[in-house]
């Protein structure tokens, strides 16, 4: 089924079987399996879709100020099966950002990471950041052990931090690259990082959450914009798609 309107995000579920797309009318999401269309709405843009797994319940950021439905500046748990929000979290800001997993919840506003239990969105911690308007982060599927959250907020370095979103505490801070970071993923055991820099040359591998160098990969000798970075499924491939129209795997 082709898609009604511009895309304006997409991700994965944590299981990597089924693709959310966020489009200026709405969303669609797709199981990677059989290719079909499984869930849509067309009510409003949606800016930010991210699944939980392959559950009903969706995270949902609005791309229209002026739109009642669904705001920029805020996050609605959205049932698909129902077509109904379960809950709503309003922010003076825009949200760049929303990782979820079946214990955390978190949402990155211009200068902070919000931090929630994902049972009663009640919020456990806020982290200050001082330049993240791209939402540069990733939080581990995993739920409990090597539960992760990895963002950086340099504007001029690849600073990578790592914050353990179970117990609560800071854990590492390295630096990952000299240019500041633009790709992140993390495999699904969350005890790995992959992580590329604005000039996308070279392609690093770290464990977490000491943040140790396990592999570098030299993707070319020009600059180029990476658009994607992931870890497949079972965490021995990382496939990279750029500007240059061409796909690393």
């Amino acid at each position: 089924e082709s898609l009604d309107g511009n895309v304006l995000y997409y991700s994965l579920n944590q299981d990597q079987d089924c693709l959310a797309v966020g489009t200026s009318q709405g969303y669609r999401i797709y199981n990677l399996q059989s290719c079909k269309l499984v869930s849509s709405y067309d009510e409003a843009p949606v800016g930010i879709i991210e699944m939980l797994y392959s559950t009903n319940l969706l995270a949902l950021v609005g791309s229209d100020m002026s739109n009642v439905h669904l705001s920029p500046k805020r996050l609605t748990i959205w049932n698909s099966n129902s077509s109904a929000a379960i809950c709503e979290i309003s922010f003076a800001y825009k949200i760049t950002a929303v990782k979820i997993n079946k214990s955390r919840l978190i949402i990155c506003v211009k200068d902070k990471i919000h931090i929630y239990d994902l049972r009663d969105t009640r919020i456990l911690e806020s982290l200050f950041v001082k330049n993240n308007q791209l939402g540069r982060l990733v939080l581990s599927p995993n739920n409990t052990e090597n539960c992760f959250l990895v963002y950086t907020d340099s504007i001029t370095k690849g600073i990578v931090k790592v914050y353990d979103a179970w117990n609560m505490r800071q854990s590492t801070t390295f630096e990952a690259h000299q240019s500041p970071i633009l790709k992140m993923s993390m495999n699904y055991e969350g005890n790995k990082l992959v992580t590329t820099s604005c000039k996308g040359t070279m392609v690093r591998v770290f464990s977490l959450p000491k943040g140790d160098k396990l592999y570098t990969f030299k993707r070319g000798t020009s600059n180029c914009m990476v658009y994607s970075l992931n870890f497949s499924r079972q965490g021995n491939h990382i496939i990279l798609s750029s500007e240059n129209g061409t796909i690393h795997c």
